[in-house]
This record gives structure tokens, sequence and C-alpha cells, in this order.
């Protein structure tokens, strides 16, 4: 694809430019991809970034001596948010260039799938030995690995809101049109839902032995490892759960935020920043359990 293809209808060329996927600038993919930058930190992100072979930028930040060496594709649009999101949008709705492969489903051997379930005709892969019970959901884009168990009412493939507002204020949504991956020996709990990846080449993971509670919320672009136990929180986009991660009910994770190896998050914590290996967080916003404990009690002292 080049930029010079959709000139005129989502943004002006001013250099073009050849790309392969969208992805966000500071992304590292290794394949050529279009990015956008609607301030100077992101475009500084994308010319430092090999990946980013085109930008989408308003007309100030495309004089950018930075970008103009750079050598990259060049576009403009004042808001090369909605302009992105736009050209995805349309690819992931029309183009099979774009979009992952969509095969025959596949289930494999010796599978439980109760006859309410909902199964896509295409693009899902089912491992040996899986229960899928009544009223789950399993849309295009998943592949669910052997021994694994989803729970009567849980959703695979949920689109969870990932929006900007135009001009006038309105929602504008960004359609997620990725894939998502379940490892081997998951148990997913009834009425939990995990989202597709937002770009076609990406994929929402979720670690073998992996446990989620009813009603958990995973989404978009998460990546889950192993043997780890959610149980009812929110699990925000893109956020990294290393493997052993404990999250408890009711608690929150921001986007984008890691939690390392073997941490616990309490009951009802918010986690707005990344958790150290083997480290226990409580709170809102959430700390270190022991300092959020002796804050606790200098509290119940001055009562």
């Amino acid at each position: 694809m080049r930029l010079s293809d959709y000139d005129g209808k989502y943004f002006s060329v001013v250099r073009d430019g050849s790309f392969e996927v969208l992805e966000l600038v500071r992304k590292r993919i290794g394949r050529p991809f279009l990015g956008y930058a609607q301030a100077d930190s992101f475009l500084r992100a994308a010319c430092d970034n090999p990946d980013v072979s085109c930008i989408i930028c308003p007309e100030k930040l495309s004089v950018s001596e930075r970008l103009l060496k750079s050598g990259k594709g060049i576009a403009v649009s004042e808001r090369s948010d909605m302009a992105f999101i736009s050209l995805h949008n349309y690819l992931a709705q029309t183009s099979e260039e774009y979009n992952f492969e969509r095969f025959e489903t596949q289930i494999g051997k010796g599978c439980r799938i109760h006859p309410m379930a909902s199964i896509a005709d295409r693009g899902v892969k089912i491992g040996d030995n899986v229960i899928i019970e009544e009223f789950a959901v399993i849309r295009e884009g998943c592949e669910i690995g052997d021994n694994s168990i989803i729970h009567a009412g849980a959703i695979l493939g949920v689109e969870h809101y990932n929006l900007c507002w135009d001009d006038d204020g309105c929602i504008f949504k960004m359609q997620e049109a990725g894939k998502i991956c379940i490892g081997d020996n998951v148990e997913v709990g009834s009425y939990a839902t995990i989202g597709r990846a937002t770009f076609p080449h990406g994929t929402t993971v979720v670690g073998k032995n992996t446990c989620i509670d009813n009603l958990a919320v995973i989404s978009h672009n998460c990546q889950v490892g192993s043997n780890c136990l959610i149980a009812k929180s929110h699990i925000c986009g893109s956020a990294i759960l290393e493997d052993g991660v404990r999250v408890n009910p009711m608690a929150t994770i921001k986007n984008s935020v890691t939690i390392g190896k073997d941490a616990v998050i309490s009951l009802g914590a918010v986690v707005v920043s990344n958790v150290p290996e083997g480290s226990k967080f409580s709170g809102n916003f959430a700390v270190e359990h022991s300092k959020f404990m002796l804050d606790h009690l200098r509290k119940l002292r001055n009562k």
C-alpha cells in the first residue's frame, strides 16, 4: 500500500511512501507501517523508529527538519488521529491484504461444545479436548489451546471501546481487527470478556494454565502470561501481566502498565504504574502494600 492510494480521501500527501500495516508510532513490529503524530513528542518517536515508513501529521509538524531528513512518507491532516482511525476502519472492512487470514474454522478432537454456543464459521482454531459451554461466543480471529474451558456466556472477541472524539464532540470508534490466542489449559469464567487486538497483525494473548474469573474484562492488546489468576477485575488495553501474576477481585489495571512476574494486586486496587516482580500493590492509586498499610494505620490513629 502507498499513501498516494488514499490521497484526498483521508489526508493530503506531501511525500509518497509505502507501508504494509498501520500501528502506533512507538511500537516495533519488524514491518514497515503507517503511524500518526498529533504532537511533537510523537513525531520525534516516529522519526526515531525505523519501522515507521510513513506518518500522518498536522501541517505544522510536516515541515519538521527531522521528519524531512528521515525520508519517511508524509501525509497531512489537521486531525491525524481521525485520519488514521478512518483509514484503519476502512481497510479492516474492505481489504483482504490488510486483514488476517480467514480460514474455515477448525475444531480439534474430543471437544465438548454446547449446541447453544456461538462459534464463527471462519477464522477460529480450537484445540483438542476443549469445553465450550452454553451461550459462550467465539468470534473470528480466536485460537484456543488444548484442554481449555470457556464457561457459559463468556465472549472471546468482544469489541471494547477504543475511541476518540471528532471536532463536533461526537464519539468516533476504532474497529478492533486483530486476533486472540488462548493457551493450553486456560479457564475463562462465565461472562468474562476478552478483546481482540486492535490491528490485524496484533494478538491479545492469555498464557497457558491461566484462570480468568467470572465477569473479568481483558481488553484489546493485553498480554497475560502463564499461571496467572485474574479474579473479577478490569485489565485495560495493552497491559502486560507477566507469569504468575495474581489479580484480586475488583482491581483495575491501567492501559499499557506492566505487572511483573509473581506480583499480587490486592482487592480493589487501582494500578496506574508498573509493578515490580514479586511485589504486592494495594490501594487507590496503588502503592507497595507495606506503604499502603502504614498510611492506612496513620489515618486510623488520626481519627
